[in-house]
């Protein structure tokens, strides 16, 4: 049986059919839009009753045809039957004219209609699975070239846009239009106005570094800069050659934050046993080591337990800080880790795990892809320079298999129910084979 979705205003509708698409007139599909609120505005989407499938479209990117063939198994899922049921069941009913009056009589009848039964089928005993076919309208661009090409604009408006900064040296800097210091600061743009240095060489020509973030590098590039120059004024052996490659180093150089990555945040996760202890304090120790040397910290002293971070030391894109917590349940640690890709932070932070070339297994896991990126900091909200460490009371599969945590009973608090479902996320990260699965959902 082939299953298609009819869209319409946003609101979905899962056919069943067999022989080809439905085909409905004017006024059965105004039917169908009124009966699903389509013609007003956007309603919530409840959670189908029955089950869900979840397809990943990654394998469509790097299709070359265009059209792949997709399989997921049909997962159990709950509806929201329960908590609409306490809901309305929060109002108690009138006395008067509860029963003499239309009122009151179709009040009862609502109340009496509610249930809270959930439907479920046993979805893994019967193998059910959905299989489509995706097909992709146009290529996607390589995301290197979209990176490069949105670079090269940036560093265009900066060349317009640039003058001479202080009185001293040959440092340039880009005047930005309208730079708002009140406004939070977006990922991949540098609040900071961007620095370069220039030095004059003796044919008329000049010698251009690279932008930088702060001055004091772009002060660096033009010590050396104007030392290449000095040799080349002195006629030594093959001058414009050594020019060449200095001037070919320094723009090879990390731009120092200027890069426009959008997924620009990498993440480790490290699951271990609590025998573990050399490899948990080593990971523990190197992010208070790390942050502190990026904040002009003294590890040693208490002042990394107590500093905050700002509310635009949080935003910033370009503060290569580790984040991240740690949950321990007496028999294992959960550890999630993240900083800037493709920086020292993480590379040093990898380097202190010693798994000794032994592969994953239940009691060592080291999940990493330098190619897998994210386009948030996810942990910089805890505030602190310290790992965040969370430890529960009993262990997490025991945790995980409290039945409230499921089907929890009467109106409940929203704050409860993402802390039910931040335990069945740590069920599911304990589990995890790939890194890949942290790009899924939630």
């Amino acid at each position: 049986r082939d299953v298609r979705t009819a869209e319409a205003n946003g609101v979905g509708q899962a056919v069943g059919i067999e022989g080809g698409p439905p085909k409905l007139s004017g006024a059965e599909l105004n039917v169908l839009l009124d009966r699903h609120g389509g013609h007003g505005e956007a309603v919530k989407r409840k959670p189908h009753p029955h089950g869900v499938a979840r397809f990943q479209f990654g394998a469509l990117l790097e299709s070359r045809s265009l059209e792949v063939n997709l399989r997921a198994e049909v997962l159990p899922n709950r509806s929201d039957k329960k908590r609409t049921r306490a809901e309305a069941m929060k109002d108690g009913l009138p006395a008067k004219g509860l029963m003499d009056t239309e009122e009151g009589v179709g009040l009862v009848a609502q109340r009496s209609a509610l249930d809270k039964r959930e439907d479920t089928t046993d979805y893994h005993a019967c193998g059910c699975v959905i299989t489509v076919r995706a097909s992709l309208a146009v290529p996607f661009p390589d995301m290197r070239a979209v990176q490069e090409k949105e670079h090269g604009q940036h560093q265009d408006h900066w060349a317009a846009h640039e003058q001479k900064h202080g009185e001293e040296g040959n440092i340039f800097v880009a005047m930005l239009a309208q730079v708002d210091e009140s406004a939070p600061a977006k990922h991949g743009v540098p609040r900071e106005l961007p620095f370069r240095a220039k030095v004059a060489l003796a044919g008329g020509s000049e010698l251009v570094g690279p932008w930088r973030k702060q001055r004091v590098h772009a002060e660096d590039d033009e010590r050396q800069l104007r030392a290449a120059a000095e040799v080349q004024a002195d006629g030594a052996e093959d001058p414009t050659a050594a020019v060449r490659a200095l001037h070919e180093e320094l723009h090879e150089q990390h731009p120092h934050g200027l890069d426009c990555r959008f997924e620009r945040f990498g993440r480790v996760v490290l699951v271990v046993d609590e025998g573990e202890l050399d490899v948990i304090s080593k990971v523990i120790k190197k992010v208070v080591v790390w942050n502190a040397g990026m904040m002009g910290l003294d590890p040693n002293k208490a002042e990394i337990n107590t500093y905050q971070l700002s509310a635009d030391e949080r935003v910033d894109p370009h503060l290569d800080i580790l984040t991240g917590f740690s949950v321990l349940d007496g028999q294992a640690r959960v550890m999630v880790l993240e900083g800037l890709r493709g920086k020292e932070g993480l590379k040093q932070l990898l380097e202190v795990i010693d798994r000794d070339g032994r592969p994953n297994s239940s009691g060592f896991k080291l999940l990493y892809n330098p190619d897998i990126g994210f386009s948030q900091r996810a942990y910089a909200d805890f505030g602190t320079l310290c790992l965040t460490q969370i430890k529960i009371r009993m262990p997490l599969e025991k945790l995980a298999a409290q039945p409230e945590l499921y089907a929890p009973g009467g109106l409940v608090a929203n704050d409860t129910l993402e802390a039910n479902q931040a335990v069945k996320l740590l069920m599911e990260l304990r589990h995890m084979a790939r890194l890949r699965g942290l790009r899924q959902g939630s």
